[in-house]
């Protein structure tokens, strides 16, 4: 399993025994590993949690980020600050604790008192349904699922089979080093990693003249502005979403304004099925009521726009 060799080289004898046993007697690699301070520990495996059962000290929570930052705290400080550490092979460990800060400045976390381990998936079973679809739109797809849902999976899966299919030049943005250069060893693709969403993107499209361009996870409502300032142009777009169905993708405000905009004509919703994951895969066009016009609905407490059924944020007619 990628990855686990990693982790488990930065775990303490306890831990590693605890989840050691645990993937043993499920026969499968988990997709995260929990290290809380007291009994609270756990590990998953998708949509399964499993408590490890074992007691864990502030001092052995310390030397989990002692190993994972190569005892070198002040390297990673950058990223500390915001609640994560990059291991490389894609693995990303969040962190929680204490937070400093001077002024209104948050400038560290001290006394850490929980680990999220986040460990990546190269399996993706419908690579082939996403990238059928994604030829298929003319402007972008949006891929969703809810938090450590398989957005980080299906995403790579997708690049990858776009790259096999030779569908054009990809800039990926990949600004929390969650994804590995070494997965694109053979594709035509410009990984950006660390840059800011929109920042990354600006580049790109000075530079490196892609054809696509892909970022995980959308960003704050500035941001996101930001990057639509660089779409279009001729270059089709994919990104990700936390949302578990389309209701809670359409009161995530930060998107209104790529819903604005048009930018995205498919949509992928991710779920975890059997034990992994599989997807929904729907055209902006299948929101249509079939007779031409669009049935609209309501969008926070703006009174005067409507999120129309293609997604397309629309004002209201005024009487």
């Amino acid at each position: 399993m990628i990855g686990m060799k990693l982790v488990y080289s930065a775990l303490t004898p306890k831990i590693k025994r605890a989840v050691e046993r645990t993937t043993e007697f499920f026969g499968a690699a988990p997709s995260e590993i929990h290290i809380c301070l007291g009994r609270g520990s756990s590990v998953r495996f998708f949509s399964k949690k499993v408590y490890l059962g074992i007691s864990v000290s502030e001092k052995e929570i310390g030397d989990v980020i002692a190993e994972f930052t190569g005892r070198a705290l002040y390297a990673h400080r950058d990223t500390l600050r915001e609640g994560f550490i990059s291991l490389g092979d894609g693995v990303r460990a969040g962190v929680c604790g204490q937070a400093r800060y001077e002024g209104e400045r948050l400038v560290g976390v001290c006394s850490v008192s929980s680990i999220l381990i986040r460990i990546p998936h190269r399996e993706c079973s419908f690579a082939d349904r996403l990238a059928d679809a994604f030829l298929k739109c003319e402007r972008g797809m949006l891929i969703f699922a809810p938090p450590s849902g398989g957005k980080t999976t299906a995403l790579r899966a997708l690049i990858l089979r776009l790259c096999e299919l030779r569908a054009g030049r990809i800039s990926l943005i990949d600004e929390r080093s969650e994804l590995d250069l070494g997965d694109f060893s053979s594709c035509d693709i410009d990984l950006f990693r660390g840059y800011r969403r929109s920042h990354g993107m600006e580049i790109a499209l000075r530079v490196m003249s892609p054809e696509i361009i892909a970022v995980d996870e959308l960003g704050s409502s500035g941001e996101n502005i930001e990057m639509l300032e660089s779409l279009f142009g001729g270059v089709r777009f994919i990104a990700t979403a936390h949302a578990s169905s389309f209701e809670e993708l359409k009161k995530r405000k930060n998107l209104l304004p790529f819903f604005e905009m048009g930018v995205f004509d498919t949509y992928a919703r991710i779920f975890s099925a059997d034990g992994g994951f599989d997807c929904e895969i729907t055209e902006s066009r299948q929101f249509s009521d079939g007779q031409g016009e669009q049935k609209g609905e309501n969008f926070g407490d703006d009174d005067d726009f409507f999120l129309g059924s293609d997604f397309c944020l629309q004002q209201k007619q005024k009487d």
